[in-house]
């Protein structure tokens, strides 16, 4: 159910509407919040982890089965103008039946390449049939969640199918002219709860936190890399620039409402010294009472990345860990302005596969697949 004391909605959306809306969530900051998860992070950072991760990686797990341009998009706008797109990346993917459902991370043609924080993205959705989920993809697109004013974009969606129905989850990045809260930018993750038979959102709510100190509900700076791993449990990823801290932790939820107190943070999960940061990239759940969590860690010189993969229980245990990298960036699949990332967004198991979907380069996608038992393979798992 929708919290209208927090909701926009996102059906022909008012500019001054949002102004108003989004002013008032940015000044919602709780530093008690910040202050509770930033000691969680640095515990955990202290504690030597069971499993020691490193850079170096085998053999590739994933093979690419599928790709998608930007320029193979077709895209209008909601009141019909033809929109000329030039990236295409960082998708989530959801199946629905005999289809994979694509949310995928856009840009226009004039938009600042990414990272530049002056990139404008939006993300857009479209629908593949499975069987068609091969090759170089064309998709028709809608657009799904944009941004209503020149300093925010919005990225990097994900999904989930449980209890509440289809969840969709994605980041604002606000970069106000004016400080707000104390601070000079926002990194927010908001939630949609999609009505039966639509792929488009239409409303929108910031994941948010209780407040320790008064049992409130508020928000925090910067929480990209945010989403359910269940019904239950949230996946989140704070970043606290002052300490050059951010990795991810396991947060009981109810809705899109998490509790900070309640949040666990694992050594194996935390940047080892050689990383800059840590972060989770997508889960699926794999049998009764486990899920598999993609994430991620960032060369702290070069800035490359690396996938790994995780295995937790129903209840947010942490069960095993690949030391190694399950994929490497694929620097011979694709060149672009970002080289050395892959960073994926979506992940579903079909036929003992898992199927994930992800950014290459920050402009193409690369739908990659690889047997689960592979995956689980390469783990090595955590004694209790």
């Amino acid at each position: 159910m929708v919290n209208e004391a927090w909701a926009f909605s996102t059906v022909n959306p008012s500019t001054h509407e949002y102004v108003e809306y989004l002013s008032k969530v940015l000044s919602n900051r709780s530093a008690a919040v910040e202050d509770v998860l930033a000691r969680k992070l640095a515990e955990a950072k202290s504690r030597r982890p069971r499993v020691e991760r490193t850079f170096k990686a085998g053999s590739e797990v994933f093979e690419v089965k599928a790709y998608l341009l930007g320029s193979d998009i077709d895209l209008r706008s909601p009141a019909g103008l033809q929109v000329p797109l030039r990236i295409a990346a960082n998708p989530a993917i959801l199946v629905d039946g005999e289809d994979a459902v694509l949310y995928v991370r856009v840009s226009t043609l004039g938009s600042h390449p990414i990272p530049d924080p002056r990139s404008r993205t939006f993300i857009c959705v479209g629908r593949v049939p499975l069987r068609e989920l091969k090759g170089r993809l064309r998709l028709s697109a809608k657009p799904a969640l944009y941004p209503l004013v020149y300093v925010e974009r919005v990225e990097d969606p994900r999904v989930l199918v449980g209890q509440r129905g289809r969840e969709l989850y994605h980041v604002r990045a606000v970069m106000p002219y004016k400080p707000v809260a104390g601070a000079s930018s926002f990194v927010l993750t908001f939630t949609s709860t999609l009505r039966e038979g639509s792929d488009i959102p239409e409303h929108m709510e910031p994941v948010r936190f209780r407040d320790p100190i008064n049992g409130g509900e508020a928000i925090i700076r910067d929480y990209r890399d945010t989403f359910p791993l269940s019904d239950s449990l949230m996946v989140l990823r704070p970043w606290f620039e002052d300490l050059g801290l951010g990795a991810p932790l396991i947060a009981p939820r109810d809705g899109p409402v998490v509790d900070p107190l309640g949040a666990r943070a694992y050594p194996e999960l935390m940047p080892v010294s050689s990383e800059r940061k840590t972060g989770g990239n997508c889960s699926v759940r794999i049998s009764s009472n486990e899920h598999l969590l993609i994430f991620h860690g960032v060369d702290a010189v070069f800035g490359a990345y690396h996938t790994y993969a995780a295995l937790l229980s129903d209840d947010g245990e942490l069960l095993a860990v690949t030391p190694e990298p399950i994929s490497s960036s694929r620097p011979n699949d694709y060149f672009g302005a970002r080289p050395a990332t892959l960073f994926p967004c979506g992940a579903a198991l079909v036929d003992g596969e898992v199927l994930l979907s992800a950014g290459k380069d920050d402009e193409v996608t690369l739908i990659l697949a690889a047997p689960l038992e592979d995956i689980l393979g390469r783990m090595k798992f955590i004694a209790p």
